[in-house]
């Protein structure tokens, strides 16, 4: 977990060259052998990012192979006069293609050969790019080889490259040459020399690969028939056929061969079926079982950069919603939401990874159901605020929660359920964190479902609250997006408290202030501007000044149908209801205002088509 953490958090220009470094320093924190399972385990991620990497990324891997090997000379008692050899080693890696290779070393491994003490050690190497060295270490008895991948040799015929060199480390064996596991295409380097068998630490070794004793595993049956045919691995894998890498773990006993390729295996090495009888009966090992449930639990349909996209498309469309048509806007929002929602149920995510997705989902789902009130789609709505708040659920995450308990809130008061839009709203403030995403918004919604009620002091309860979370929170972090709330924006929700406490000079107030926030840089946008100025209007109505309303609502009629949402629509026709009544009749002013709004109310969102579907 380590390795792979160090990994996953290298950005794509540092992976270039860079793994053995990170592999480096985590064998040398543990001091000692490196678990077999261990190593395979980093296979998968090695190999996806070797895919990345390209050919300037050479220098950058012959100074990581420096650093690993200088680290595992020190550990070693190396003399610094054997660093050159490295060196030259990792010069040479530059000058010709190959491969390095990851594998576990055991006695008589016709691939890796013998250790000093007869005992199967771990062989580390790294799969990273196509380079003509192995590397491999043997613990405890410190015995370091290097290898140079050579053609198909016939079996016992050494190596002519001169990259194969003793090390000698703790042990007393006089030649120890510890030679590669390569992966599928490299792995066909065969033989090695062994220790003698009259050396204490080798006798084991010698004794069974040199007297023929019959093997007792799958695995070691595989390599022995391999080095009396004189075949190599790779070229079993062509003849059979099956996958190199997988071949090699069956010949090492990792991995436990079907009964379909025992059977194979056994016909193409003409072994009689004595191979085949080898296969355990068992279905897997626990070496298997733990790498499958990493395997399983790395497995993902969606990259960590996906993820970051989308979370970014639904921070861009949050900051959309407030400036572009909202049918525009609803319709980018659904096509999002049915990526992540194909990319959810198309396949499977790391947990932390689905956890995410589902928090977007709910952050993403939450301005959707703003959206379709927007345009008077309630029952849309709430069938969208229904799947935010669980998705927020699912996610555990309180900002979500509150968001979506903010757009269920306002979906309530527009369909004139104050009492439920109040406590919505509530529900949002208290889950919300300090400073979060929305608190103010909540608070002064709550504010407006409480004056719908009658409920005024109540209403200026919340107010307070919202001027309170500002302060906690600092203007300059409000932004005007669908859950920001500005103090144009917090003007225009105290406007309609004053309304509903039929305060007509707090309402002109409060335009007033809206517009010196505007003055001095809050953003403009034109909701909280069409709302300020038709509640500007309403005050004029109010007093009896029909001229100041018109005045007010001018340039409001010129506001494009595409962006004509109800709410708008709702508060031209408070306007209309009022001027209506008896005190106007006869006042031409007020008959030419009502026309306008009239008119202006025929081009609402509500009675165009959406062409996204309006099922979630």
């Amino acid at each position: 977990p380590l390795v792979q953490a160090r990994l996953g958090a290298l950005d794509a220009p540092e992976k270039q060259g860079h793994l053995v470094r990170v592999v480096a320093p985590h064998i040398g924190d543990r001091g000692g052998p490196v678990d077999v399972v261990e190593v395979a385990a980093l296979r998968a991620p090695m190999r996806a990012r070797a895919a990345q990497l390209e050919s300037p990324a050479r220098e950058g891997l012959a100074q990581g192979l420096q650093v690993l090997h200088a680290l595992l000379a020190r550990r070693a008692g190396r003399a610094r006069s054997e660093r050159r050899e490295v060196d030259g080693l990792a010069h040479q890696a530059l000058q010709h293609p190959g491969e390095l290779g990851l594998g576990h070393g055991v006695p008589t491994d016709p691939v890796l050969g013998g250790f000093a003490d007869g005992e199967p050690r771990d062989v580390l190497a790294v799969d990273v790019l196509d380079l003509p060295v192995g590397v491999g270490l043997a613990e405890p008895g410190g015995a370091l080889g290097y290898g140079h991948r050579q053609p198909d040799l016939p079996s016992g015929q050494a190596p002519e490259h001169p990259a194969f060199a003793r090390r000698p480390g703790p042990s007393s064996c006089p030649v120890t040459r510890l030679r590669p596991h390569l992966t599928a295409s490299a792995a066909s380097v065969e033989g090695g020399a062994r220790c003698s068998s009259t050396q204490a630490a080798g006798s084991r070794a010698a004794s069974r690969g040199e007297t023929g004793e019959s093997m007792t595993t799958f695995g070691e049956r595989l390599r022995q028939l391999m080095a009396d045919r004189q075949i190599s691995q790779r070229n079993l894998a062509g003849l059979v056929p099956c996958n190199a890498g997988y071949l090699s773990r069956v010949a090492n006993d990792l991995k436990l061969p079907s009964e379909e390729l025992a059977a194979r295996l056994d016909e193409v090495l003409d072994a009689g079926g004595t191979l085949a009888a080898l296969r355990p009966e068992r279905r897997t090992p626990a070496v298997e079982e733990a790498l499958r449930l990493a395997a399983w639990l790395e497995e993902t349909n969606v990259g960590d950069g996906a993820v970051g996209y989308l979370e970014t498309a639904t921070r861009r469309l949050v900051y959309d919603y407030p400036r572009r048509p909202p049918l525009a806007v609803l319709r980018e929002a659904q096509a999002l939401q049915a990526r992540i929602v194909d990319t959810l149920r198309g396949g499977r995510q790391r947990i932390a990874q689905t956890q995410a997705l589902l928090g977007i989902s709910a952050e993403l789902f939450a301005p959707i159901n703003l959206l379709a009130g927007d345009v008077g789609r309630y029952a849309l709505a709430d069938a969208y605020g229904y799947a935010a708040w669980t998705c927020a659920q699912e996610a555990d995450s309180d900002t979500a929660r509150a968001l979506v308990l903010c757009a269920q809130s306002k979906t309530a008061r527009w369909e004139a359920r104050h009492a439920e839009a109040a406590d919505l709203a509530r529900r949002g403030f208290e889950v919300a964190p300090a400073g979060g995403r929305g608190r103010i918004l909540l608070a002064v919604c709550e504010a407006t479902a409480l004056q719908s009620r009658g409920d005024i002091p109540g209403a200026r309860e919340a107010m307070r609250r919202a001027e309170q979370a500002r302060d906690e929170h600092s203007a300059a972090d409000e932004g005007a997006d669908a859950w920001g709330c500005t103090r144009a924006r917090q003007c225009a929700y105290a406007l309609q408290v004053d309304l509903g406490a039929h305060d007509p000079r707090a309402m002109l107030r409060s335009a007033a202030e809206a517009d010196d926030a505007w003055a001095d840089g809050d953003q403009w946008v034109y909701g909280t501007w069409a709302q300020i100025r038709i509640g500007a209007a309403l005050a004029h109505v109010m007093t009896g000044d029909p001229e100041g309303a018109a005045a007010e609502l001018d340039e409001v009629f010129d506001l494009g149908s595409e962006y004509r949402v109800v709410t708008i629509i709702g508060r031209m026709s408070e306007i209309g209801r009022r001027l209506g009544h008896r005190r106007y009749k006869g006042d031409s002013r007020a008959t030419e205002l009502r026309e306008k709004i009239r008119a202006f109310q025929s081009g609402s969102l509500e009675h165009k088509a959406l062409t996204a579907p309006e099922v979630p």
